[in-house]
């Protein structure tokens, strides 16, 4: 088990998994920063991946600390640190979808104002 405490397993869910899935949807709230509909939606994806990564990596140094205390860890993870190691992990799938974010978000708007068009 990685957080041996209910309350690290509440934690674990929520800063893991309900916290960072659901800020995906507050990426609207950036819809009319802007006068430019594809700008506004690059801000709102690249802000809610900015979050969504800060609370993997908080869950994760805080998983990582309690392996790395109850000794049940490799080597990898002393020698870098909780935090560091955290940070290169999450990084690793944060990063790509971040920038799959970035690039498909603004193409769907594209797509959405030609079809709207299309269909007035």
């Amino acid at each position: 088990m990685y957080v041996p405490s209910a309350t690290g397993v509440v934690l674990c869910i929520g800063l893991d998994y309900l916290i960072p899935f659901t800020l995906i949807g507050l990426a609207g709230i950036f819809r009319n920063v802007t006068k430019k509909d594809i700008i506004n939606v690059i801000l709102g994806s690249l802000t809610v991946c900015i979050i969504r990564y800060a609370s993997h990596v908080v869950v994760g140094g805080a998983v990582w600390y309690e392996l790395t205390k109850a000794g049940d860890w490799n080597d990898y993870v002393h020698t870098v640190g909780m935090w560091v190691y955290s940070l290169v992990y999450n990084i690793q799938f944060m990063g790509p979808e971040t920038a799959l974010t970035l690039i498909a978000a603004p193409v769907i708007v594209v797509l959405l104002r030609l079809l709207s068009k299309k269909n007035a």
